[in-house]
């Protein structure tokens, strides 16, 4: 299987995200989008032992909810459908490799949850598979 090591992104006129450049690449190659689900290291402490609401209950469980009831729409809009999008990712670019791996699967893709742990108390680490559907 071949990895992808730069994927063409563009971000529309309109905010919309998850628009990849894929003209070039054939079936089976594995592209990966790396970053945490949360991400706001001004936020971090290295003595919780618990994760902090904005970041579970409001954030992160909005973003598990919306990728795998497969509303990726509102993903792209993540700022204006969540109120704590601004206390989870600070600075855009760490949410756009979510937008590149959604994108690069397609329209039709169902999104699995794969690996869901926490640390420092606002980073989270939850892990999604996009496998793409018949049309």
């Amino acid at each position: 299987m071949a990895v992808a090591r730069e994927v063409g992104f563009f971000c529309g006129s309109d905010g919309g995200r998850g628009q990849v450049g894929l003209e070039g690449f054939k079936k089976g190659v594995l592209i990966i989008g790396s970053e945490s689900a949360t991400h706001n290291l001004r936020a971090l402490n290295p003595n919780s032992e618990s994760v902090v609401p904005w970041a579970y209950d409001q954030f992160d469980t909005w973003l598990k909810e919306t990728l795998l009831d497969g509303r990726y729409e509102d993903i792209n809009h993540y700022e204006k459908k969540t109120p704590h999008a601004r206390e989870a990712h600070p600075w855009q670019e760490h949410f756009y490799p979510l937008h590149v791996a959604m994108g690069a699967a397609g329209e039709n893709a169902k999104a699995k949850l794969i690996h869901y742990s926490w640390s420092l108390g606002t980073l989270s680490y939850a892990s999604y598979q996009f496998t793409t559907t018949a049309t």
